[in-house]
């Protein structure tokens, strides 16, 4: 999971964020001080932390796919297990749907990230160049 971390950067953020949702919105029932609040929010999460939660239960990613329109199905046949997400389609049977989810969720997050890469890329470039920079 480590891997996937380090190399899908955009991915990684949108799980870090919407870890750090949760775990704000978990407090809305609670008297937990906005200061508190605050400081989780800049504290943030580790990938390694993320690591860890993903790593023993990789499944709650289908939650993180889910809100941002990335619907992961996991379909059985008499071959096995098999998995689609978007157009993208696998071509390979898995012998266990834990299988199947492991590598539907790592194509996914490659998914994500490109898209949040083009997102990323878009609006800098709608920015223009930076008003700081005239020139003088």
């Amino acid at each position: 999971m480590d891997k996937l971390l380090e190399k899908y950067p955009y991915a990684t953020d949108a799980v870090r964020d919407w870890f750090m949702g949760k775990m704000i919105e978990s407090f809305k029932d609670q008297s937990v001080p906005a200061e508190f609040k605050e400081f989780m929010r800049q504290q943030g999460v580790s990938n390694d932390r993320i690591a860890k939660i993903l790593g023993e239960n990789p499944r709650v990613l289908f939650d993180v796919f889910d809100d941002n329109n990335l619907i992961i199905n996991i379909i059985y046949t008499d071959q096995g297990f098999t998995w689609d997400v978007e157009d993208v389609k696998s071509i390979q049977y898995y012998p266990s749907r834990r299988e199947a989810e492991g590598a539907a969720v790592e194509r996914t997050f490659r998914i994500l990230d490109e898209r949040l890469n083009i997102i990323i890329s878009e609006t800098k470039n709608n920015e223009g160049p930076d008003s700081t920079t005239s020139g003088e």
